[in-house]
């Protein structure tokens, strides 16, 4: 904020300030609307503060608004600016509708007293709260005898008006040109005491109609294409699993990442991809690639169907096929592996993260995820699987994380597990090696929450 401000550039946080700190806090989108003339200053203040840009998918996507993911390296947490350069509202996944006070809300600013931001007084921010109450409200509550605004909502409006001046709040109904519908005061007065949902409905459509000629696009268009977005969305997300991830969520402008964490039994490989995914999945779109004895994929929350699961699973029937199979297990496992990262490579191309739980690799034999068949005796069936590690090795992830933690902590966290076997996995871990990967090493053996926000300051650094 203070840069900005030293910078001479007109912004305020324009809309849901009875919850600023949490925006602030990166719990929900921080609502911005910077004066269009200072755009290009507005963009090179982010950058140099390490924001980067996003791009919303085609349903989020509105012209004059634009997306930036900021990091705050002290708490890890993600902060999301919902940048506007202009007041936009409207049908949900269309947003049809411009509002033409953007000098208004420029001259008509308070500080708020929790978070010292420039917000807008609560006269002009209650008015258009009214107006985006009607605009937003679906076609199926709109046709209803009695609509109904959500409890949420309400409370905003509630909230707001309980701290606005009668006499400012009708200059500011003149200043905005919009005519006061009879009797307005009094209808205020109930909304502030009741939370009077009739009242506050006949209010909002009557300031609604005034603004209607500033339309981006006509309403039957933006209901047409709202409700198509909203049953393509439902019919994905059902249907998404059986093909490959669905794209739901922001991506970097600067594009995608594969990022792989590997290490010793005990050293937190899965508990901190679990959470790195689920930190990025905030507001980017991310995946789980699980690498190892078992690989599958997971895309918000969704295993992605696979054949290969028949065999790639710890039920009693896997079990039995994988005792079939014998050695031939071990050229499937690394191919299913193959077909894994050229998928991950395909999606991050088009922008998305990829956070890999284990990788396979061929500098040491027999554990994390190298090849079983070479002992040493040649045959096809050793050739073969060598043949295929050395085509993943050609397919390495852009960073790796190596979790170094002593064998004594390994064993105490994983008590259940083989001491010896951990102890080789251990010292074994310097003897990866990759090509090109950028490796990065995590010293596990401190607290969980330090290590999570040392590996969560390093993917951020790296995003670029």
């Amino acid at each position: 904020m203070k840069a900005l401000q030293q910078s001479g550039i007109r912004f305020l946080h324009w809309k849901g300030n009875q919850h600023i700190m949490d925006s602030l806090e990166g719990k929900s989108d921080m609502e911005i609307l910077v004066d269009p003339k200072h755009k290009e200053t507005f963009e090179s203040i982010l950058r140099k503060l390490k924001f980067r840009k996003a791009i919303s998918p085609k349903w989020n996507t509105y012209p004059k608004v634009e997306d930036w993911i900021g990091f705050d390296q002290k708490t890890g947490n993600l902060l999301h600016l919902h940048t506007h350069y202009a007041i936009v509202t409207g049908v949900k996944y269309v947003k049809h509708l411009y509002l033409p006070w953007l000098e208004e809300y420029f001259s008509q600013l308070k500080t708020d007293e929790k978070s010292g931001w420039p917000i807008p007084k609560p006269e002009l921010e209650s008015l258009v709260l009214f107006i985006r109450i009607w605009a937003k409200m679906p076609l199926t509550n709109r046709i209803k005898k009695a609509p109904e605004v959500s409890k949420e909502r309400l409370e905003e409006l509630v909230g707001l008006l309980q701290q606005c001046e009668d006499q400012k709040l009708l200059k500011t109904c003149w200043n905005l040109q919009l005519k006061i519908p009879e009797g307005f005061m009094d209808a205020v007065k109930k909304i502030r005491l009741e939370a009077d949902q009739k009242e506050t409905v006949r209010i909002a459509k009557y300031f609604y109609t005034q603004v209607k000629r500033h339309y981006r696009k006509s309403w039957i268009s933006s209901l047409a294409q709202s409700y198509y977005y909203t049953y393509y969305l439902k019919v994905t997300s059902f249907f998404f699993r059986f093909f490959s991830p669905m794209s739901y969520k922001k991506k970097l402008l600067t594009g995608g990442k594969i990022m792989a964490l590997v290490g010793s039994d005990g050293a937190g490989k899965s508990t901190l991809c679990e959470d790195i995914v689920k930190w990025l999945t905030f507001k980017l779109d991310t995946h789980y690639f699980y690498m190892g004895k078992y690989p599958f994929i997971r895309s918000y929350n969704k295993v992605l169907f696979s054949p290969s699961k028949l065999l790639h699973s710890k039920t009693k029937f896997s079990k039995k096929l994988r005792k079939i199979l014998g050695d031939y297990y071990y050229l499937i496992l690394p191919q299913r592996k193959i077909d894994m990262l050229q998928l991950a490579k395909k999606i991050s191309l088009g922008g998305s993260l990829i956070i890999c739980d284990r990788f396979p690799q061929n500098n040491v034999l027999h554990m994390h995820d190298g090849p079983h068949l070479q002992n040493g005796v040649q045959s096809k069936k050793s050739a073969k699987e060598w043949s295929l590690f050395k085509k993943i090795e050609m397919m390495e992830p852009d960073m790796i994380f190596k979790l170094k933690v002593s064998p004594e902590i390994a064993t105490q966290r994983k008590s259940s597990h083989d001491t010896e076997a951990i102890k080789r996995k251990c010292e074994n871990l310097d003897n990866l090696s990759f090509r090109h990967a950028k490796v990065i090493e995590i010293n596990a053996c401190p607290p969980y929450h330090e290590v999570l926000l040392k590996i969560k300051n390093e993917i951020w650094n790296n995003l670029s």
